[in-house]
């Protein structure tokens, strides 16, 4: 029941803090105040019957990636100037850095930029975490080699854009190395550190955006089994 909190708090905040002017206009959800979210979040555990008016509808769920909202971004940002939002014209950068599961924080985190006043700079490559880390490619059976490439020339370009802080985001569930193995905790955590050593200076702040809670099942498929009886997906 917990990890159903959690991650229904973190899509509730997501959606809380998604919609700027110009988000709005692509689409985003209006966002709630916190202390509607809180609420939300609170009796979600006493939700049983899944709702009917949901948005994207239920069937087009997995279609709901940030490239709903921003089409240049779906098949991964380089350099520091193709996937720019907020305050275009600010003298403050963030950068957000990582794969997927920094690409998904793109909503929220575009109105935050917008209403404080800085530029939001998203860098992003699919199975490429920010952790420096040599990476299995299911698919070529090898290293992801276009990672390690992507992300010394990414860390390099950042450093050159002094940004004042850097948001790093990753998957972390299920990741496997250069000889097919589940990456350690130690292992892991080793990378994660090399790269905030790279990119932290006088000037450049880093911070870790936690993963979101991973399930043993596809929580699509388990609330199509159980429209009606959605805590069993709990």
């Amino acid at each position: 029941m917990r990890a159903v909190r959690v991650a229904v708090a973190a899509c509730a905040i997501a959606i809380m803090l998604g919609v700027t002017s110009a988000g709005a206009s692509n689409g985003l959800p209006a966002p709630g105040s916190p202390k509607q979210v809180a609420a939300l979040v609170a009796a979600s555990h006493k939700i049983d019957v899944l709702p009917r008016d949901l948005d994207p509808a239920f069937e087009n769920v997995g279609d709901n990636t940030p490239a709903r909202y921003y089409a240049v971004t779906k098949n991964g940002c380089t350099g520091v100037k193709q996937c720019v939002f907020g305050r275009l014209g600010s003298k403050t950068a963030v950068v957000l850095f990582g794969d997927s599961h920094a690409w998904m924080w793109l909503p929220a985190l575009v109105n935050v930029a917008s209403s404080d006043g800085f530029k939001l700079v998203l860098i992003w490559m699919p199975g490429c975490p920010a952790a420096s880390l040599s990476v299995w490619n299911p698919d070529t059976h090898s290293v992801l080699t276009a990672c390690n490439s992507f992300r010394s020339s990414s860390v390099a370009l950042i450093k050159k854009l002094a940004p004042a802080l850097v948001l790093l985001a990753s998957r972390t569930t299920n990741m496997y190395g250069a000889h097919h193995e589940l990456f350690s905790n130690a292992a892991w955590q080793a990378g994660l550190e090399k790269t905030i050593g790279a990119l932290k200076t006088k000037a450049t702040a880093v911070a870790v955006i936690g993963d979101i809670t991973a399930f043993n099942v596809q929580l699509p498929e388990c609330l199509a089994t159980y429209p009606e009886h959605v805590q069993h997906c709990s």
